[in-house]
């Protein structure tokens, strides 16, 4: 199970440094048609790591309110915040392929696109943190995490759906 955690981690990393070498020649990149499709998937892919970050909190609080320290449930958590950091990677890559694309612009489309990119990046730190067992900087990556998908997942749905959506009815 230790190999499978260090290639996750791996992969996780390696991701998220194309991630932000991608955000910083983004001008001048040129996708290919492949990942234009890839782009296309973004409001597919995008709900599951966003399920998976609420479980992972919420299996977690679970076994820390209780007086157990069940190695299941540890080890539970551990591999639904793995999923998340490698589901919110690929959703904040699809998303850039899917703005590269340019059928989206403004000041709500650049900000839902670095808080999308921040929360894949602080995935990474989700993982660090929780493994090393340094509990107020996981404390504090889980809030910072929060904030970035629901800001995020504000401004995508505003971008998508038109603004005022959600206190439209």
């Amino acid at each position: 199970m230790l190999k499978v955690r260090q290639l996750t981690f791996s992969l996780v990393l390696f991701c998220n440094i194309l991630l932000v070498f991608l955000l910083c020649f983004e001008d001048r990149i040129a996708l290919p048609l492949v990942l234009q499709f890839a782009g296309r998937l973004h409001p597919m892919v995008l709900h599951f790591p966003l399920a998976l970050f609420f479980v992972g909190i919420l299996v977690d609080w679970l076994q820390k309110r209780g007086n157990e320290d069940s190695p299941a449930a540890q080890k539970f958590v551990e591999i639904i915040f793995s999923l998340y950091a490698l589901g919110s990677v690929f959703t904040a890559l699809f998303g850039l392929f899917l703005f590269k694309e340019g059928s989206y612009s403004g000041d709500d489309i650049n900000l839902h696109k670095w808080l999308g990119s921040a929360a894949a990046l602080l995935s990474i730190f989700i993982l660090w943190f929780r493994n090393r067992s340094y509990r107020v900087p996981y404390l504090i990556t889980l809030l910072l995490s929060f904030i970035a998908l629901v800001g995020a997942g504000h401004l995508g749905a505003e971008v998508t759906h038109g603004e005022g959506f959600l206190t439209e009815p």
